[in-house]
């Protein structure tokens, strides 16, 4: 079983299974292919999305879908298609998330780079939305109430 040891999480052990392969690797990060999501609490809704070849990187993911009502993201056929996706695949969307030091009332999650995972075979891709409702800083808690304590 390999091993990773990074800084934020101390060592972690995975399988070949745990793999997620993002053959464009992210945005800003073309040279990172191959990650694995770290759950960090049993049930919390936040995971980490770590990098194996640079154990330094890691962005801090969550479903949109549990801090945006309604949010439902429409996937184009071709990309559908270059991540074989079909209706009875198992699929995640996750986005990276932002909580500044201190203040998770102001917590933001970028709506506008969402990023798709095929569960079943293990493969993802980050897609770039462009829309006015899906904003790269989308703010959570508007008014910095109470569930932002939560966060």
């Amino acid at each position: 079983m390999p091993t990773l040891d990074q800084t934020r999480f101390g060592s972690l052990d995975y399988t070949d299974s745990d793999i997620l392969t993002f053959t464009e690797g992210l945005i800003g990060f073309a040279h990172c292919q191959r990650f694995i999501l770290v759950q960090t609490q049993s049930k919390g809704s936040f995971r980490w999305l770590q990098s194996i070849e640079e154990p330094k990187i890691a962005f801090l993911v969550v479903d949109p879908a549990s801090y945006v009502r309604g949010y439902a993201l429409e996937i184009e056929d071709d990309e559908a298609e270059s991540l074989a996706i079909g209706p009875d695949t198992a699929t995640l969307v996750l986005t990276t998330a932002s909580i500044p030091p201190g203040r998770p009332q102001e917590m933001t999650i970028n709506l506008a780079g969402p990023i798709v995972i095929n569960a079943d075979a293990r493969t993802g891709r980050q897609l770039i939305v462009d829309n006015e409702a899906c904003p790269a800083k989308h703010r959570v808690f508007e008014d910095g109430g109470s569930l932002a304590k939560a966060a």
